[in-house]
């Protein structure tokens, strides 16, 4: 989840490579990426899918994207789409500084469906970062760390698109299935205005 208000994070890593610990992860082939945001969400929607594949090792899924069309978060069936990451919207989270939310599903320890859920009411100026940090849980499942990689990263820090800590992080959870020299990296660009931290659901 990604929230408006500026938080600190209690957790800062030293090492300079990014550490991964056990965690539920993909192990399809590929993944579909319904989305049925409004059109003021599916361009940002569209382009993260891209940005994240492009970081993403060889032997990871790669993220397909469908267009569904626009329809509400409450009107989706909560079975639709297994295998897949759903993203839709909401007027608004639970909180006002609530920027997005993401849902896992696990079973058997791996991840089966995800559902990313975005306000409409977001700053229209945060939507890249907000999508880019939720897409990050979705592909990888990373815990928050609110402002540990300001300048590398979407997920814990302030880059528009996946930054170089992301690239390092995907490579290091998919290196047992990953034969490729790595992903590509994406160096993104820093956010303006305000910084803000969050937190992801699940």
């Amino acid at each position: 989840m990604r929230l408006l208000c500026g938080v600190v994070a209690a957790l800062v890593l030293l090492a300079s490579a990014p550490t991964v610990l056990a965690r539920a992860v993909w192990t399809t082939n590929s993944v579909g990426v319904y989305d049925y945001t409004s059109a003021a969400w599916r361009p940002v929607v569209a382009a993260t899918v891209e940005e994240i594949n492009a970081i993403l090792p060889a032997k990871a899924p790669s993220l397909f994207y469908r267009v569904i069309g626009e329809t509400p978060c409450d009107q989706i069936d909560p079975q639709l789409h297994r295998d897949g990451i759903v993203v839709c919207t909401t007027p608004a989270l639970a909180s006002a500084d609530e920027l997005g939310l993401t849902e896992f599903f696990v079973e058997r320890g791996q991840i089966s469906r995800v559902r990313i859920t975005l306000p409409e009411a977001t700053n229209p100026g945060l939507r890249d970062n907000v999508v880019c940090h939720e897409f990050m849980h979705a592909a990888t499942g990373i815990e928050d760390n609110y402002g540990a990689r300001p300048d590398t990263s979407c997920v814990w820090g302030d880059l528009s698109a996946p930054g170089s800590f992301d690239a390092q992080y995907a490579r290091k959870l998919y290196k047992d299935n990953d034969t490729s020299s790595g992903g590509k990296k994406h160096g993104g660009k820093r956010h303006g205005g305000k910084k803000h931290g969050g937190r992801h659901g699940r």
